[in-house]
């Protein structure tokens, strides 16, 4: 069983990183260079800790000025409703949506979206779809991966299970010339969603 990481720790880990970040994306010899920084579920680290969101949001300030973008990816938007990412999420200029059936309309509209906005986000058609929104204009616009991306990226389980198989069986690289085939290998085809 894995050992948790000590929330003190992951902490401690958290603003180093940032600083680091923050160190190489204000440096001036690669400004015109665009950097991204991304955290996946970040939410819940700073959930607990206001501290680490307001350094979220400093980041993401400092990042802007200085041709770089950070990136806080979450299942769900609620996660970053808390009184720690309000300034965040006023002063995001950028924000990407996917299918939210269930999106209510408090958030939907903490999150600053018009109702034809929550409307478009509860219709969209699963992973085929996004919201783009940027500023005030916003545009249904459709995901089109080729098969190579799809399969290095894909987190449907049943394609994660396929594409561990032909991992094991062809080594990484035939896997994903097989899976990236649409299947001429009867065995891997691409599970339709």
């Amino acid at each position: 069983m894995p050992k948790r990481l000590n929330d003190d720790v992951a902490r401690a880990y958290f603003v180093c990183v940032l600083h680091r970040e923050r160190k190489d994306v204000t440096d001036p010899a690669i400004i015109p260079v665009l950097k991204a920084s991304f955290i996946d579920e970040a939410a819940n680290l700073f959930r607990e800790n206001a501290d680490l969101a307001g350094y979220a949001v400093d980041a993401a300030e400092t990042f802007r000025k200085h041709n770089g973008f950070l990136v806080l990816l979450t299942q769900s938007a609620a996660s970053f409703l808390s009184p720690a990412f309000r300034p965040l999420i006023q002063n995001v200029e950028t924000q990407v949506f996917f299918s939210d059936p269930r999106l209510s309309d408090n958030l939907a509209h903490d999150l600053g979206l018009t109702v034809e906005e929550r409307d478009a986000i509860r219709e969209l058609s699963g992973r085929r779809e996004i919201l783009f929104k940027q500023g005030t204009r916003s545009k249904r616009l459709q995901t089109c991966l080729d098969n190579l991306t799809f399969w290095l990226c894909t987190t449907d389980a049943r394609q994660k299970v396929k594409r561990e198989e032909a991992f094991r069986q062809y080594g990484v690289i035939k896997a994903l010339e097989v899976l990236s085939s649409n299947g001429n290998d009867r065995l891997f085809q691409r599970a339709a969603d």
